[in-house]
């Protein structure tokens, strides 16, 4: 009788055949492997090295000198903001299309009163960028508004003359004085005596 060939035997002789395929294939997949991520790590440095070079290019943050020439990316201060050039440029920062506004400043601050109220003032903010923001403050200050006038609109701290008084408004009110919403400032003195050698 023959010998047997067994299930195991079959599968040894088959590993036996593929083993050294699987090692070369291995291989190859190893170095393809290695190939492709030294591929991509020299695109990675390549890309680094340009963003070096850009930021190389940007340098250090110079003040806007009008009739200067810009290269593209220089960062300028320029009315309170910050700024970077598009291309090559020696437009002034904010009037044209040569500039970026990176980070918006506070060019300016003025002020002014209101002439129908004297205690608003109107604080004006102008950005880099052009825009303005007003920021309105009442100032809590005594406006004296002359003889008490019936009928008409007294706010807070508004003061009157009456009956040889001061008052002040305590809050809004159009009521006569003296009343809750008066405060006395001044109180009319009693007559003094008639002084010697005086006309009578």
């Amino acid at each position: 009788m023959g010998s047997m060939t067994t299930a195991n035997d079959v599968a040894r002789d088959f590993f036996d055949a593929v083993e050294p395929m699987l090692l070369e294939m291995r291989k190859e997949i190893r170095q393809e492997m290695r190939e492709r991520l030294d591929k991509f790590e020299a695109e990675i440095r390549g890309k680094l090295a340009e963003k070096a070079t850009q930021v190389a290019q940007i340098g250090m943050i110079h003040n806007f000198v009008q009739g200067l020439v810009y290269w593209g990316n220089t960062l300028v201060t320029h009315r309170g903001g910050l700024w970077q050039a598009l291309n090559n440029t020696d437009q002034e920062p904010g009037e044209g299309t040569d500039w970026r506004l990176i980070a918006n400043g506070l060019a300016d601050i003025s002020g002014f009163v209101d002439e129908n109220d004297p205690r608003l003032l109107t604080l004006a903010h102008r950005l880099a960028g052009g825009s303005t923001i007003n920021l309105e403050v009442r100032l809590p200050l005594p406006l004296h508004r002359g003889t008490f006038e019936a009928g008409t609109a007294y706010e807070a701290g508004d003061e009157v003359a009456w009956n040889r008084s001061t008052w002040r408004a305590v809050r809004s009110t159009t009521s006569e004085p003296p009343s809750a919403d008066w405060q006395l400032v001044a109180k009319a003195g009693e007559r003094g005596k008639r002084g010697a050698g005086a006309p009578s």
